[in-house]
């Protein structure tokens, strides 16, 4: 087996853009992926029946992304704005809401100021906003943050919202985000990357780092050694225990990261796609809606 200058462990777009940087400095790699598929949160599908990609993860390039949109340009990929437009049912109706992120900043942005950082659900509780933004604010954090009021930080929230036009503008890349992979995949060597090649175990000392996988089916895999090695894996591959589903051990553990990684969450989302025969919002203007 060719010697190794790194190893890599995740191949979402974190993993693929270091590979990328890595591999264009001469350096020999195996980018390791239990997935039968690279990109993590980004899955795209490209169907027949449908007149634009479909994206099953991520979606959305989000204000000026400047890594994103650097990476876009690289790859020659087109990155369309979309129309900022936000509108809420309410009464059995459409009813716009032009100032959107403004009343969200307005509501979330008291929580930068705060002495003392509090749960979302506590300032809330405290903020003394009508009970229409309150309602706004919750369903951005739950909806859009995929958080839970009661354990999300009120003050990580205040500086991620912008009252500024600019941040707030949304983009897709026209071909999805999985042009983006394959582009990423395409700069590395034909076997650099191991799909279904799931890592179980890693011994570790300065200098030298030795991963144990094994196949999805179970079979055991031949250990990976490098002098460096990178971990890119999901926060909830990190965060689970020894027997937990898709753990990794670390030997030694990584007792000054477990702190770091107890505190940090990751939220569920359940992504639905819809197909309509026509556009149908289009008609609607200010008139009742039928569900």
């Amino acid at each position: 087996m060719p010697r190794l200058d790194a190893l890599i462990l995740g191949a979402g777009a974190a993993g693929l853009a270091a590979a990328r940087a890595l591999s264009r400095a001469g350096w020999r790699l195996a980018v390791l992926e239990a997935r039968p598929r690279p990109g993590g949160r980004i899955h795209t599908l490209h169907d027949a029946f449908w007149p634009l990609p479909v994206e099953l993860g991520a979606e959305f390039v989000h204000g000026e992304a400047k890594t994103v949109r650097a990476a876009a340009d690289a790859a020659g990929l087109a990155v369309e704005e979309l129309p900022d437009l936000h509108v809420r049912a309410a009464g059995g109706r459409w009813r716009p809401m032009p100032d959107f992120y403004r009343r969200i900043a307005a509501a979330l942005g008291p929580a930068a100021r705060r002495r003392r950082d509090v749960t979302f659900a506590e300032h809330l509780h405290a903020a003394g906003l009508r009970p229409e933004t309150r309602e706004l604010a919750q369903m951005y954090v739950e909806g859009y943050v995929a958080a839970r009021p009661d354990r999300v930080s009120a003050r990580w929230l205040a500086a991620g919202v912008e009252d500024d036009e600019k941040e707030n503008r949304q983009h897709r890349i026209a071909d999805g985000y999985g042009a983006l992979v394959r582009w990423l995949v395409a700069s590395l060597e034909p076997d650099a990357l191991r799909l279904n090649t799931v890592a179980t175990r890693v011994r570790w000392r300065r200098g030298q780092a030795a991963v144990e996988c094994r196949s999805v089916t179970g079979h055991r895999l031949d250990t990976l050694r490098a002098p460096v090695l990178l971990v890119t894996a999901p926060l909830g591959v990190l965060k689970a225990r020894p027997g937990q589903p898709g753990a990794i051990a670390f030997d030694p553990p990584l007792a000054a990261k477990r702190a770091a990684l107890d505190g940090l969450e990751a939220g569920h989302v359940c992504k639905v796609v819809l197909r309509f025969r026509e556009r149908f919002w289009d008609r609607l203007d200010d008139r009742p809606i039928n569900f």
